[in-house]
């Protein structure tokens, strides 16, 4: 584990045992699950502090104040370093907060907010881009019903939460991803549009119908992304008709057909090694 995610009922409040707090600090009592991990999986003692991240994103510190049994009680405190770059696994490095020399020359801040639409799959395959689009720094990843969507309705909304707050925790992402759904692609187009400088829509599709690489798109410098990948079928000519006009631009990952989950993880990596990498690529209009 690189951080802990706090528990949805910690409410963030700056007190302590009721009284308000001058440092910011605050009280987040633990229960069995947490304790058990904390406690013997990871074998952290009174004392020991670790990275935190809350559901909106922000970062903490916590520090194991008082262990019982069943329970723990942590001192919450805000995180006055939040940029760093590099988080050590809680149980191989407590000591150390040091990271690769060689990596910090680039200077990576993370991804713009990245806004992943994903057509609901078969079976386990979206486990896997959920999993990998979180510890990449994606924001939100959308499930989307089309019309090539089997099955049409999805009861797999909680499980992805749970991968993807399980991937938040081992990662050390700085973005905690909301996995959202399920909505139609007309009425995801209608949430998310296509905008000048605001966002940049794109969609995946097989054929070479880009009109630009992927390092041209992003050299038009959108505030966040829009990327939509479709389900096995692919999309249907009605809705690639609908994203050209909503302004959504197709992106091709080149000759060979990708299977729909391996394409969503193939564009995502794309898309942070291009901006990992900004400063040393020139850009070629």
């Amino acid at each position: 584990m690189r951080q802990f995610l706090l528990p949805p009922s910690w409410d963030g409040k700056p007190s302590w045992d009721g009284e308000p707090s001058r440092d910011g600090s605050s009280v987040c009592i633990l229960g069995k699950k947490h304790t058990h991990r904390l406690l013997h999986v990871l074998r952290l003692k009174t004392g020991n502090s670790f990275p935190a991240i809350d559901a909106s994103g922000k970062t903490y510190i916590c520090t194991i104040m008082e262990t019982e049994a069943d329970s723990i009680k942590l001192a919450v405190s805000p995180d006055n370093n939040s940029f760093c770059q590099y988080i050590p696994d809680i149980r191989s490095s407590k000591n150390s907060q040091t990271g690769p020399d060689k990596a910090s020359s680039y200077a990576f801040s993370g991804l713009p907010p990245v806004t992943l639409a994903l057509a609901t799959l078969k079976g386990n395959k979206l486990d896997e881009v959920v999993r990998a689009a979180t510890e990449a720094g994606v924001e939100r990843i959308v499930l989307l019903n089309t019309e090539r969507t089997i099955p049409k309705e999805s009861n797999k909304l909680d499980r992805l939460r749970r991968i993807s707050a399980e991937a938040l925790s081992q990662s050390g992402s700085k973005v905690a991803t909301m996995v959202e759904g399920s909505l139609s692609l007309d009425a995801f187009l209608d949430t998310y549009p296509s905008l000048d400088k605001k966002r940049l829509g794109l969609y995946l599709h097989e054929q070479a119908l880009a009109q630009s690489s992927l390092h041209q798109y992003c050299s038009l410098m959108p505030e966040e992304y829009g990327i939509v990948v479709g389900p096995e079928g692919g999309l249907s000519a009605r809705e690639l008709y609908r994203l050209d006009n909503a302004a959504y631009k197709a992106l091709w990952l080149g000759s060979g057909v990708l299977r729909a989950e391996t394409a969503a993880i193939f564009v995502i990596a794309s898309l942070r090694i291009v901006f990992l990498e900004r400063n040393e690529w020139s850009m070629k209009k």
